[in-house]
């Protein structure tokens, strides 16, 4: 799935919650003062006799108890859609990588669209200035250079990067592969739930891969709180 096609759903999502929102407006409409007891105020401000209204006013208050009935639950469950559209709604990008930055981040050109920065998500690879630096960025490299991927991601980072999955052609996960290779630690902070980057970074360990080949490695987050 292109960008197109991933921002073609989101705005059908959208529109979904403009629908439900021009439903809430028409239900408030219901406030609206009956003109029936409009006029016959009118008539007894002038001092001359109103009609009764009696139906009318039944009807009115019927509204008004289904306005007070029904709004509060409606706005409430409009708010959570749009909640869910904004956050959920992962976007799919598929494009050629042409620049890697460093261990876990790449530079992505779209099909059909603008190049853009991509974080992956999940893993923390080592600085370029810190040790097994270098290596890193030249496994990332070796895997995605040149190569047509897929970005799965759900959100941008501080840094305006997307964050999500990148999906070789054969379908494997970036991520698994970095720490698979030892070039990477498992991020538990980003990808809890993700117990097949921990299995693998716990048999790199094991092995002695990458990075695991020092004594005593210096995590990034370590690394970048330095003096």
């Amino acid at each position: 799935m292109t960008m197109k096609t991933s921002n073609r759903k989101m705005f059908g999502s959208v529109r979904k919650c403009a629908e439900v929102f021009g439903s809430v407006r028409k239900c408030a409409d219901l406030r609206k003062p009956n003109m029936a007891n409009v006029r016959n105020r009118s008539l007894k401000d002038k001092g001359l006799p109103s009609k009764p209204n009696t139906e009318q006013d039944s009807t009115s208050t019927l509204q008004c108890s289904a306005v007070r009935t029904v709004l509060p639950p409606l706005l409430v469950a409009t708010w959570l859609i749009c909640a869910v559209v904004a956050h959920a709604a992962p976007l799919t990008v598929t494009g050629v990588v042409t620049r890697v930055s460093d261990g876990d981040t790449l530079r992505l050109t779209p099909n059909d669209g603008p190049p853009v920065m991509v974080r992956l998500l999940g893993i923390d690879a080592p600085e370029r200035n810190q040790p097994h630096g270098p290596e890193a960025l030249a496994v990332l490299e070796q895997l995605v250079a040149g190569e047509q991927v897929t970005v799965e991601s759900a959100n941008r980072d501080r840094y305006g990067r997307l964050v999500g999955e990148v999906l070789l052609p054969d379908g494997r996960r970036v991520t698994h592969e970095v720490v698979r290779l030892g070039s990477a630690w498992w991020s538990c902070e980003h990808a809890r739930n993700d117990l097949r980057l921990r299995a693998l970074e716990a048999e790199a360990r094991v092995a002695r891969r990458g990075l695991w080949a020092q004594d005593d490695p210096v995590p990034p987050w370590t690394w970048r709180r330095r003096p």
